[in-house]
């Protein structure tokens, strides 16, 4: 039997939600968004830290181009905490933006770019 292994392609994506920082590697060929796939392990990697919290989008980008901000995306924090099984917090987020902006996060778009992933 003759398996052939796919080399993994690593992306390299930074992501920041307030004053917290970043640096996660993905493997391009196991995941459709490497960003989504890095922001969520952001938040699952920061969950139990006692001053962590979160804003209403999360910004990832690839290290490379990290001066490039065109090349930035903002994800929506709410599908990210719901992605991470945060649900709770989730809710708390939307119910307080929905509260002060009368903005429903769960029926805001992914992430700020939808033309990237067409």
């Amino acid at each position: 039997m003759n398996k052939s292994i796919e080399v993994p392609k690593i992306k390299t994506i930074v992501v920041k939600c307030l004053n917290r920082t970043d640096t996660i590697d993905v493997d391009e060929n196991l995941f459709d968004d490497t960003y989504m796939e890095a922001a969520t392990r952001f938040l699952e990697k920061n969950r139990s830290v006692p001053d962590f919290s979160v804003s209403v989008v999360i910004t990832c980008y690839e290290k490379k181009d990290e001066k490039d901000v065109n090349k930035h995306i903002c994800y929506n924090t709410y599908l990210v905490l719901i992605n991470s099984a945060l649900h709770e917090k989730a809710e708390m987020l939307r119910l307080n933006f929905l509260k002060t902006y009368k903005i429903d996060l769960q029926k805001e778009s992914l992430h700020g770019n939808e033309s990237k992933f067409k």
